[in-house]
Formats: C-alpha cells, sequence, structure tokens
C-alpha cells in the first residue's frame, strides 16, 4: 500500500520568487505560498485480499509440531484471508545446507522458514533474505521483548528474522550426590578453582561418577569467554585459539581430565556409555529442561556459572533458532503477511505452547514462567539472571565449518592423544583455513587435522 503525504512549504526560494512575479505586475507582495510536496511512502498492511504464504519447516511431528498446529490454527482464526502452505524442509542426509542449496536452485525457498543461527550471517551477505524493519512499528515489536542473537536475526542494521526457539546453556548439579557426600551445594561465590576442590570429593571412577560432564566444544568458547574476549578476534575476521586465553583455557580443560582427574576423557565416556541421566555426572553443562527429572531418580537444579578468578568473570553459552523470512516473499508479494506469521510464532500464544510443551520460549514473559520452568523447584532465575553474561558465538559468516574443525581437533586432545598446546595451534590453523576458502562445504577431507 503506498500513502501520499501533502504538506505546505512556506517561504525560501519559492516565496521570494512569487513575491517579484506579483511585485512586478503591480499587485500586493505575497510572502507565502504553498507548495505541495508529494512523497511516496509503503505502509504495511495486512492482506486485503487472499494470499499464501509458504512457510518451510521441520516442526512436524510430536510436540513441536503440535506446537505449530496449534499456533496455525489460532493464526488461521485471526488472519483469514491469508493460508499457509507448511512445507517439510526435514533432510535425511541431515543438515540445513544442502536443502536450503536444493531450493535455491529450484527457486522454490519457501516465504517463511526455520533457520540455524549459524549459518545466517553466511546467507545474510548473500541477499536471500527480505528486511522486515518497516513492518516491526506496525505489528507493535520490539527485539527488547525476547532473549535473542543480533548475529542470528539482524546484518547490517536490517532485520531479517524474529526470535522463535531459545538454547540457553546453564551449568545444573546432581543435588541428590551431593547430599550423598555430604558437600555444600553451589552458591554464587564459586569459582573454576572451587569446582576443581569440590570435584574431587564427588568423583569415584569406580563407581563411574565424576564431577564433569565429558567436554564438548561449546566449554572451550565458555571458558574463553570467562577468561577474556573469546575465541575470535573483535572484528570477528580470525580465530584467535592460540592466543593466550585459549591456550590457558584448552589447557585448564585438559588438566581437569588427565591431572586433577575428575572429569572423564571423551573416549572413556564413549565406552561406558556415561550420561547425565544415569546420574554419572555431579555437575553437567546444557540446556535446563523441567522433563528431565522424569527420567532419573535424583533431584537435580541449576546453579551459577563459576568465576574465573583472575578476571572475576562468569560466561554461559546461549543458541537460538528463528525464523527468517526470505526474497521469495517479495517475489510473492507477501512480506507484510510472513513478518505478521513471524511475529505470531513468537508471540505469547505461540511462545505459551512452547513453554508449556518443554521447548525454551524466547519471549521473556513466557520464559519467566512456572509454566516452563517451576521456581518452586528449581532456581529458574539463575537462567534468566544468566544472560547478564550469556554469548551466542555464532555470527561469523564460515562459523560451521571452522568449529567443525576445530571441535574435532580438539576431541584429540580430550583423549590425550595431542598435547593442549599443539592442539590450540592446530585447531586455530584449520578454523581460520575454513574462513579462507570462503565455503559452508570444503572438499571432504581438506580440514583434517594434520597431527
Amino acid at each position: 500500500m503506498t500513502a501520499v503525504i501533502r504538506r505546505q512549504y512556506l517561504g525560501g526560494a519559492a516565496a521570494t520568487l512569487g513575491g517579484l512575479l506579483a511585485a512586478a505586475c503591480g499587485e500586493p507582495e505575497v510572502k507565502y505560498v504553498e507548495k505541495i510536496v508529494e512523497k511516496i511512502v509503503e505502509k504495511p498492511a495486512p492482506a486485503a485480499e487472499p494470499k499464501t504464504v509458504i512457510f518451510d519447516t521441520d516442526w512436524l511431528e510430536g510436540v513441536r509440531g503440535d506446537i505449530i498446529n496449534q499456533s496455525l490454527e489460532e493464526w488461521a482464526g485471526l488472519h483469514p484471508q491469508v493460508t499457509i502452505d507448511k512445507r517439510n524442509i526435514q533432510n535425511p542426509e541431515g543438515g540445513i545446507v544442502p536443502k536450503v542449496t536444493t531450493l535455491m536452485a529450484a527457486d522454490d525457498m519457501g516465504d517463511l522458514m526455520l533457520w540455524a543461527g549459524f549459518f545466517f550471517t553466511y546467507w545474510a551477505k548473500r541477499g536471500i533474505f527480505a528486511d522486515i524493519s518497516p513492518y516491526l512499528k506496525q505489528f507493535k515489536l520490539s527485539l527488547d521483548d525476547y532473549f535473542y542473537i543480533p548475529e542470528h536475526v539482524i546484518y547490517e542494521g536490517r532485520t531479517y528474522g524474529w526470535p522463535f526457539q531459545g538454547g540457553p546453556k546453564d551449568f545444573m548439579y546432581n543435588k541428590s550426590l551431593f547430599q550423598k557426600h555430604g558437600v555444600p551445594e553451589p552458591d554464587d561465590t564459586w569459582t573454576w578453582d572451587t569446582l576443581v576442590e569440590v570435584g574431587k570429593k564427588l568423583t569415584s571412577p569406580e563407581e563411574n561418577v565424576y564431577a564433569l560432564w565429558d567436554h564438548r566444544w561449546y566449554m572451550v568458547e565458555t571458558l574463553m569467554y570467562a577468561i577474556g574476549d573469546g575465541p575470535r578476534t573483535k572484528d570477528n575476521t580470525q580465530w584467535v585459539l592460540d592466543g593466550p586465553v585459549g591456550v590457558e583455557a584448552i589447557t585448564f580443560l585438559h588438566d581437569l581430565i588427565f591431572r586433577h582427574q575428575i572429569v572423564p576423557s571423551r573416549q572413556l565416556s564413549r565406552e561406558k556409555k556415561l550420561s547425565q541421566k544415569k546420574g554419572n555426572f555431579a555437575i553437567w553443562y546444557h540446556k535446563a529442561n523441567r522433563d528431565f527429572s522424569k527420567d532419573v531418580d535424583f533431584e537435580w537444579d541449576v546453579m551459577r556459572a563459576p568465576i574465573w578468578k583472575a578476571t572475576g568473570r562468569r560466561a554461559v553459552h546461549q543458541n537460538s533458532q528463528p525464523h527468517v523470512i526470505t526474497k521469495w516473499a517479495g517475489q510473492h508479494g507477501v512480506i507484510g503477511e510472513t513478518a505478521q506469521l513471524a511475529a505470531h510464532l513468537a508471540g505469547p500464544f505461540t511462545q505459551r505452547l512452547a513453554a508449556e510443551g518443554n521447548t525454551v520460549p524466547v519471549l521473556k514473559q513466557a520464559m519467566d514462567t512456572d509454566t516452563w520452568l517451576d521456581s518452586k523447584k528449581w532456581k529458574r532465575h539463575l537462567v534468566i539472571e544468566g544472560y547478564e553474561h550469556r554469548f551466542g558465538n555464532q555470527g561469523q559468516e564460515f562459523w560451521w565449518p571452522s568449529s567443525g574443525a576445530w571441535a574435532a581437533m580438539l576431541n584429540r586432545v580430550w583423549t590425550g592423544e595431542v598435547p593442549p598446546l599443539d592442539g590450540a595451534r592446530e585447531a586455530n590453523r584449520l578454523a581460520n583455513l575454513a574462513i579462507e576458502l570462503g565455503t559452508l562445504t570444503p572438499p571432504k577431507g581438506l580440514l583434517k587435522p594434520g597431527i
């Protein structure tokens, strides 16, 4: 819809010229004249005629499928003129890259797509998204109402998507195991040194019980943010896993396994099939999940991230899964309708369904409810307060191939095959090589560790 705005223009060159002409004709001088200024403004508007929005998602079955189906049913009642064509983007081969590549080649991308945040920057730079910034005011939307990662929905000041599903990782602990060993529960004063000290009291290899969950890639990033500025340069162009902060973090995590012996190696963990659900870990680091307690015979709770003593800093990780509006919505003439659907999926109705379905909601008011995590049972506030020091580290254009390369390398450090310093150097080489290659799908074997 376009609107023509008309306004009065008083004075200036037009008025002066008008006055001179009038005086020359012997008429009274005209000091003010009206000038019509026309400006075409694009005004978003709901569909006035039947339209169809193509919605690509893999939330099709089980609880997640129910969330989407109920949400779309609610949408249909509110917007009867807009039909939603829900399509399946599940990929048997795994990963979203092959699926997206296939859809793009066929010129058949959906208008709205459930996206993987770690590919957002790559595709935003290649112009496949539509800017919905003009629609946010109309729909009274503010990202301030959400816990989200800017690098997953915004690029160069333009908003191309909207938050949908959260993925905050927090430290959690087995309350029953702490009580069994007479160890006080974690509090706000805990440092990583405290974790080591207490962890030795909780670890019992003969019972397959360890202080901390075996290391995953995000443990490295988490510790690097607590120690320093994270795993990449501030301009986000190079990895610095082999810098002082990276080497300190990787060495510390290595020592938890081989020096302090309070964390199992990845190899041991796989061989013995250790799991937090079996009670093999006193502390683990993942998404808080109320349904977790249905599968275990012990009590658990959320704890604050330990402090790195030298810096006084904590850090916890987050991920997110947004919906993005593609340029195909523009080709189909449904950008406004698609933006409104994204807002609905991020709105109170759908986010309540997500909380009830045990998916982490991104709408703040939906997360801070007993529907999601009962505050009488768990310290839900620690998850929310964790956003004060929570980081999302996937905004680099080639994060996906880079992280896969360096994580595979560091897994060899966690098995004891490679010393920490050598592992840090090789991991960093591979990560930066992935950036230099400039592709999400490097030739197979090219990023294989050289040591």
